[in-house]
């Protein structure tokens, strides 16, 4: 079960919860206010409560903390909290929503994003890109800017230097250099898991990139 299945686990169970307090017709009221709040079972109420938080600090999600003022009864803190985590649910799916856009990265990439992984989902979508490259350009023994450089070489009849077989003729010379310029640099500058770049790469950023991935994924498909 993945992070945004167990969380809507997570959900379903908070929702029961409340729906069978509710039928129940058990109700407290706050001696301060006179309002009136469902009466929880305690021990299911503690229970999803240590569940939740288990779950939130296992990912790192500080963002859904209940702010209690004076005397809430346990099933407003609850509903407050249902609150949160639902929208944390649906900034998941933003992120399906997103992901889905990808079409020509593998899954295994877009899931590792999901998880939060996102140096690696990053690392891993170009190093992708460069077996693709090597796939295309039957160049099997060559790796990272020098497989590039091959694959997408301008002919240079002064050097007797044939063209790559990735080399798209129909663009002026200058878009043809500047189209391995992109390759080159992307796996040189982006893919070495070393860098700099990635090692600590947030989400907006593996975003960036993971669509610059994708989109030298719809070049190669064009060639």
């Amino acid at each position: 079960m993945n992070k945004k299945e167990y969380l809507k686990q997570i959900i379903d169970e908070g929702n029961y919860i409340i729906q069978q307090a509710q039928a129940r017709g058990q109700y407290i009221v706050n001696v301060s206010t006179g309002q009136r709040a469902v009466m929880l079972n305690k021990f299911s109420y503690e229970k999803w409560m240590t569940k939740t938080n288990v779950f939130l600090n296992k990912y790192n999600i500080n963002n859904c903390k209940v702010q209690i003022n004076g005397q809430m009864s346990p099933s407003d803190i609850m509903i407050s909290k249902l609150a949160k985590i639902t929208a944390l649910y649906e900034s998941f799916l933003l992120d399906d929503d997103c992901l889905a856009s990808l079409r020509l990265l593998p899954q295994n990439i877009k899931d590792l994003f999901s998880d939060e992984h996102y140096s690696q989902a990053v690392f891993e979508a170009f190093k992708y890109v460069e077996v693709k490259v090597k796939e295309k350009s039957n160049f099997t023994t060559l790796y990272g800017t020098d497989l590039m450089r091959k694959a997408f070489a301008l002919e240079d009849k002064n050097k007797n230097q044939l063209s790559g077989p990735l080399n798209n003729k129909n663009l002026p010379k200058a878009e043809q250099q500047s189209q391995s310029d992109l390759f080159s640099g992307a796996i040189g500058f982006i893919k070495n898991p070393k860098s700099h770049n990635i090692i600590d790469v947030n989400k907006d950023k593996a975003t960036e990139l993971l669509y610059f991935a994708n989109y030298l994924l719809r070049i190669l498909e064009e060639i």
